[in-house]
Order: C-alpha cells, then sequence, then structure tokens
C-alpha cells in the first residue's frame, strides 16, 4: 500500500551508529534519541509549522515522546516508522534532509503510493493550532478581500493559558461587516483557534 520514501534497514542501523558515534565523540552524550529529540523540540517551538518537514514520518516521532496532543494517523505511523525510536528518529531526519532539498518549506501532500496514484496530506491539528503564523494568515486573507473597514480595524491575539494556543480574536462590531466578510472573518478566526463574537 504505502511504497514511497522508505529506507533500507541496513542503512538505518548504520546511521544509528554512526550518529551515536558522533555524538559520543563530539558532545561526549550516549543518549542519541534524547539529544535529537530535544534538537527538534527546540526548532518546533520556534515554528510549530515545521513538523511538515518530516512529512508521513511525523506521527511515529510525535509519539516517541513530544508533549503536543494525542492527534495521530496510525496507519502511516505503523508503516513509517523504525524498530526503535531511535531508529525512527534516524528516518524522520533522513526524511527531512531529503525533504528539504526536493520541497518548498511547509508543503505537506505526498504520494505514499506510487502505484494508486494519489496523494496523501500531513495536517496535525495539534500542531497548526500553535502556530503563532495563523494569526498573520488570517489578517492577510481578510485584508485581500478588502473586508476591514475603519471602524473595524481592532485585533486582539491572546494567548491562551493554560493550553498555550494562540488564539485570534477579532472585537469589533460586526454591524461593519457585509455578511460575506463576516463569514470568512469568523471562518478565518475558527482556523486559528477560537473566534469571538464580541
Amino acid at each position: 500500500m504505502f511504497t514511497e520514501y522508505k529506507f533500507d534497514p541496513e542503512w538505518i542501523k548504520a546511521a544509528v551508529a554512526e550518529k551515536s558515534a558522533n555524538l559520543k565523540v563530539n558532545r561526549g552524550l550516549s543518549d542519541l534519541l534524547g539529544f535529537g529529540l530535544s534538537v527538534i523540540h527546540g526548532c518546533l517551538q520556534k515554528d510549530p509549522l515545521r513538523y511538515r518537514d518530516y512529512g508521513p514520518y511525523w506521527w511515529a516521532l510525535k509519539a516517541a515522546g513530544y508533549p503536543y496532543g494525542k492527534q495521530s494517523d496510525p496507519l502511516v505511523a505503523d508503516e513509517y516508522c523504525g524498530k526503535s525510536d531511535v531508529e525512527t528518529l534516524a528516518m524522520a531526519e533522513a526524511f527531512r534532509d531529503d525533504y528539504l532539498k526536493e520541497n518548498i518549506v511547509g508543503t505537506n501532500t505526498f504520494m505514499l503510493d506510487a502505484d494508486a496514484g494519489e496523494t496523501w496530506t500531513l495536517f496535525d491539528p495539534d500542531m497548526e493550532q500553535l502556530s503563532p503564523h495563523r494569526v498573520d494568515e488570517t489578517m492577510a486573507a481578510v485584508s485581500a478581500a478588502g473586508l476591514l473597514s475603519r471602524k473595524c480595524t481592532k485585533v486582539c491575539a491572546v494567548l491562551f493559558q493554560p493550553c498555550r494556543v494562540l488564539y485570534t480574536t477579532f472585537v469589533s462590531d460586526r454591524r461593519n461587516f457585509p455578511d460575506r466578510g463576516r463569514d470568512l472573518l469568523c471562518h478565518s478566526a475558527a482556523i486559528a483557534g477560537r473566534t469571538s463574537h464580541g
């Protein structure tokens, strides 16, 4: 069923051994999995949407120990993983290396089954809602449509605790928006995380 983006098991074993040896020599550390996950975690804290860099390996990588929610794709996770978490880490990093050479950053559609010719889309709501870029995307969509009037320009971005999810709340008199504007505004805000009808 899944034919693409697979790695030779022996190559992965060799990659893990090499990375482990390099980590020991260069850092004096022996926990390759812990080190690798912490580095990726740091990158995702800066830009959550970079989870897309890991393509179909994201789900198994996420399950290796990231506190990013419970959303998953069991079918893909079972297929795109190693025999251990450290092998999954090596596969995910190898995929990312190829991904960055061949795709525009942010690409999340992949062909996993060349025989069927069907594409698969990576979408993790847990990660998508963490992205501060949602605020910019929402405002860009509304502005591009020419829906902001002079009386409706106040936008408040609040960090909703304890979930640490960036929500966008539009504070305005909704009567100043045409019907199409109100619909798009609410739809965009819902994508960002939460909408207020103040």
